[in-house]
């Protein structure tokens, strides 16, 4: 009867709504390009205060440079990244969150334009 009572209950917390965690979810993607005029600003300005509000909504960074090697296309600016997200859920709450929304007006002031996408993670269907 144990076993069985520890079953049903595994199944009920399993199969509620709250289960769905974002370890089950794609993850998502932003590609990000900016075009830097003001490196101090850029860097000493918005860097550290963008840079701890990706922490909160466990973002890592795979991938910012001013390296690239272009193949087709334009691309126009000077600084590439990108950022993992655990899902587009956490990737959205990132940039509408109040510490991000601070930091943008600092990027704004440093770059000549930015380009923002954020992309959901490709699954094999």
């Amino acid at each position: 009867m144990k076993t069985i009572t520890t079953i049903c209950l595994t199944l009920m917390v399993l199969s509620s709504p709250g289960w769905a965690h974002d370890k089950h979810k794609p993850k998502a993607y932003a590609l990000i390009q900016v075009d830097i005029i003001d490196q101090d600003l850029f860097f000493n300005g918005y860097g550290p205060a963008a840079a701890p509000t990706l922490e909160k909504y466990k973002a890592k960074v795979l991938v910012a440079t001013f390296d690239k090697r272009i193949r087709e296309g334009e691309w126009m600016n000077n600084w590439t990244v990108v950022l993992e997200f655990p899902s587009m859920r956490k990737a959205n709450k990132w940039y509408y969150s109040e510490a991000y929304q601070a930091a943008i007006p600092l990027r704004q002031q440093a770059a000549g334009f930015t380009n923002m996408v954020f992309v959901p993670q490709f699954v094999e269907p």
